[in-house]
């Protein structure tokens, strides 16, 4: 009783700071790509957050189904919307980042896969009240989306290397992505082995990055991108320089 209390409480935590933090970049009223794609990602967490609360309390096969058919699709629009945003983020080129808006593609694919698991029993070799085997198909799976979020952090890391203020963005952000998923891989592998589900705690820890990133460096802020946008319509180079000399900003006109 005590851990389901304890467990409850910890999950409803992440759920309103996740929720709180979807609620805080709406009221800023931007409504560019890159938010959308933001938003998703953190509504994301909030179904796999709200799943893990039903699961808690599910008493029979139906409950527990519906609670994991819920989780799974968020755990299905994370991975691949992350590595849009982290594209959208990064700046990559227009070839690249149409190519990634096929990558749910994938996750539509695990998703019929799960929904269809008691045809195959290829995701969950075993799956009822008492106890759940992963099978093939999950593994696959989890690889596919770990190298999806891995390659979202590695795109902030090596398109934001030099400025000082855009790097603490990207380090801010690609921790918020890569703590949760080092102790979900931990878990999956059976390193790590609680009565309490580790990875939902860990996403209150990304929550704090976020608005870390979002308050101090003024990621996502509707006044900075409109100052961007209206520099990037200027014909003439422009470029930003911080205190050290790095450059922080260069305009469409200078980057061709």
């Amino acid at each position: 009783m005590a851990v389901t209390v304890t467990a409850s409480v910890l999950l409803l935590t992440g759920l309103c700071g996740m929720l709180g933090t979807v609620g805080w970049i709406l009221s800023r009223g931007n409504k560019n790509r890159m938010t959308r794609l933001f938003i998703v990602c953190q509504l994301s967490i909030v179904l796999w957050l709200v799943s893990q609360l039903l699961i808690i309390f599910s008493v029979n096969n139906t409950q527990l189904t519906v609670s994991y058919l819920i989780g799974n699709f968020g755990i299905c629009l994370f991975s691949p919307f992350w590595l849009m945003f982290s594209a959208e983020y990064s700046e990559t080129s227009a070839k690249f980042r149409n190519a990634v808006k096929f990558f749910p593609v994938v996750s539509m694919i695990m998703y019929a896969v799960v929904a269809t698991n008691p045809l195959h029993r290829l995701y969950y070799r075993e799956f009822d009240i008492n106890g759940i085997t992963y099978g093939i198909m999950f593994y696959i799976f989890q690889l596919l989306f770990y190298i999806f979020i891995l390659l979202g952090i590695s795109l902030m890391f090596i398109r934001h290397s030099k400025g000082s203020t855009v790097s603490a963005q990207s380090m801010f952000l690609a921790l918020a992505a890569a703590v949760p998923l080092l102790i979900n891989i931990l878990s999956v592998c059976g390193i790590i082995n609680t009565e309490i589900e580790l990875t939902p705690l860990f996403f209150a820890f990304s929550v704090i990055m976020v608005l870390i990133a979002i308050r101090r460096y003024g990621l996502l802020d509707i006044n900075q991108i409109a100052i961007q946008d209206t520099f990037d319509n200027i014909g003439t180079a422009a470029a930003v320089f911080d205190t050290e000399g790095n450059v922080t900003y260069r305009n469409k006109a200078m980057k061709t």
